[in-house]
């Protein structure tokens, strides 16, 4: 009789001794006892590593530490001391909870169909907000032609809620550390066009959604502005057989839009994020408005200096 086939769950964590228990512990419980967890402390000045070491009674759990390198480093370095044995690959956030019937249930989804690479399940929200996560957004389902337009113009999941089949990071799949933020999309959009994504329709993960959380609260599209930009060229490069022209134009449009909302409502002009995002749409009446607002602020004396950090970062806006 074959063993089992492993899940590998890479866990990166930086300063989460708060909440680290909670979510290796949501590991152990697992109905399905077939998994190996590494756990990378990314340079973490609490007491992560000590908490995370307290498991090492249990063989499954490795722990390795490294010099802060951001979380894309750390899910490389777990991926690199997997090896090729894992069926599975799976990524808990440091501060998320799995149920217990997690990776069973969505081990069982990959196993009834052969052709499908990566399977997702829904999320609760708790401690900031509650309730479903997302849960206005579009199923995304189905071949590359149908998945990844959607995972291109939405975060339709995040990764404690995806179960993949290892053979993608054996043979190479890896986190693009230059961005700090979407570098999970460019892993999923990866292995949407090489496969089937499916849906699992259960609520099996819950997200803590906290105030530290990079997706929450004004300003966070300024936060990611330039990662985001840089990615959404790169990624409709790279699959530009499914991602249409229209999608990439609304999606750099947004980016840079939104981006000088946020300058705006932080008492900056945003007049340069307004501008290139008129490349993208040019005929956006409420882009002219705001660019009409942001050019005379500008040209307030006491607006300049506020504009300066806009004006010598400039991005390239061009296709």
């Amino acid at each position: 009789m074959e063993p089992t086939p492993v899940t590998d769950i890479v866990m990166a964590a930086h300063n989460a001794v708060r909440t680290i228990d909670a979510s290796i512990q949501s590991v152990r419980e697992q109905s399905d006892p077939a998994w190996r967890l590494w756990v990378i402390d990314d340079g973490s000045d609490d007491d992560t590593a000590l908490h995370a070491n307290r498991y090492s009674h249990d063989p499954r759990i490795q722990v390795i530490s490294q010099p802060g390198a951001g979380a894309a480093a750390a899910r490389n370095r777990g991926l690199d001391a997997i090896g090729p044995r894992s069926a599975f690959v799976a990524f808990l956030d440091s501060d998320d909870i799995w149920q217990p019937e997690f990776l069973a249930t969505m081990r069982s989804a990959l196993h009834s169909d052969p052709g499908a690479g990566l399977a997702w399940c829904e999320m609760e929200c708790f401690e900031g907000v509650s309730g479903r996560y997302r849960g206005d957004r579009l199923p995304v389902v189905g071949e590359a032609e149908e998945t990844l337009p959607l995972i291109f113009s939405q975060v339709p999941f995040l990764g404690s809620s995806v179960l993949c089949r290892g053979k993608f990071f054996h043979a190479g799949l890896r986190y693009p550390e230059r961005y700090r933020t979407m570098e999970d999309v460019h892993v999923w959009s990866s292995i949407a066009a090489q496969s089937r994504v499916i849906h699992v329709h259960e609520s099996l993960v819950e997200y803590r959604v906290s105030a530290s959380s990079l997706s929450n609260g004004a300003g966070s599209m300024l936060r990611n502005y330039r990662d985001n930009v840089r990615s959404y060229r790169e990624l409709y490069r790279t699959h530009q057989g499914q991602i249409s022209r229209d999608l990439y134009r609304e999606r750099m449009w947004r980016a840079h839009h939104f981006a000088g909302e946020d300058r705006m409502h932080g008492g900056h002009s945003g007049w340069l994020c307004f501008f290139k995002a008129l490349v993208y749409r040019p005929r956006h009446a409420a882009t002219w408005k705001n660019l009409a607002i942001g050019a005379r602020a500008r040209l307030r004396p006491e607006s300049r200096e506020r504009s300066r950090e806009c004006e010598s970062r400039p991005i390239h806006s061009g296709d």
